[in-house]
């Protein structure tokens, strides 16, 4: 029988996102494709560090080790590695125990065409003409940037999303019936919104999450204020905005950003 991932919140991930792999990707674009594929395979055994992505496979996944019997959601690779060098990327999702057995390996191409195949709700690369396609022919992706981020030991998941949110909702769902079952449960989803307007305009905002069936958990009308401000506070695992200038604020520390061309007026954490 075939394994149906309809149901579940599906988050794709490209291998540079995941992990480290700048010298990789020089390597490649200084000496070729020979000799990148030389290296990957010499290195096969060679733990990749963290990418800036990392942090926040890490708890999503972890979702599923809360709900045992739902395993809720699911992460699948999309990799422009070959099959032949992608093994050290799955070396590397072993020795970190992460939940990853799915994955599409395109040899140097592009995988976007397969995200909804996978019933992909949200693609994080760092290939920026790769998210353009993906927006251009309606498939949920944002570029992650190259940033510095520390990863707390902290288990409680902080993200901002976008469309990812309706799925949510069944979370969220799973989260109440467990706090009802058990008083000293600790919830591990949080949303919020931040807007850098004033009040009513969030109206609309909370609207569209409560048609989703999505509850909101705390709100932030900055009214001008500078988002970097809260989110440094905050510290959410992933970071998504539709402007690049709100991304490269400087005084923003520690925070995956994605870019999303377009689409996101309200930031959703």
């Amino acid at each position: 029988m075939a394994f149906s991932i309809d149901e579940k919140l599906v988050v794709g991930i490209s291998s540079n996102a995941l992990f480290d792999l700048q010298k990789e990707d020089n390597i490649f674009k200084e000496e070729g494709l020979e000799a990148y594929r030389e290296y990957q395979v010499r290195n096969r055994e060679v733990i990749l560090e963290k990418g800036v992505a990392f942090p926040f496979i890490k708890r999503f996944l972890a979702i599923n080790e809360v709900y045992e019997v739902e395993q809720p959601v699911e992460v699948i690779l999309l990799s422009r590695n070959s099959p032949e060098t992608g093994i050290r990327v799955f070396n590397s999702i072993r020795y970190y125990g992460l939940n990853i057995s799915r994955a599409a390996f395109m040899s140097g191409g592009s995988a976007i065409d397969y995200i909804p195949a996978f019933n992909i709700s949200l693609f994080l690369t760092k290939d920026e003409s790769d998210v353009k396609n993906a927006l251009e022919s309606d498939k949920p992706a944002g570029r992650i940037l190259e940033t510095e981020v520390i990863d707390d030991d902290n288990t409680e998941l902080r993200v901002a999303l976008m469309d990812f949110f309706k799925k949510l909702s069944i979370l969220q769902k799973l989260e109440k019936k467990k706090c009802l079952g058990n008083k000293s449960y600790k919830k591990i989803l949080k949303t919020s919104i931040i807007t850098a307007r004033n009040a009513p305009t969030h109206e609309r905002a909370i609207n569209t999450l409560n048609n989703w069936g999505v509850d909101v958990d705390e709100m932030f009308l900055l009214g001008g204020i500078a988002k970097s401000k809260v989110l440094n506070v905050m510290k959410p695992h992933l970071y998504l905005d539709d402007q690049k200038n709100h991304l490269y604020d400087t005084d923003i520390k520690g925070i995956p950003l994605v870019h999303i061309p377009f689409g996101i007026t309200n930031k959703v954490i």
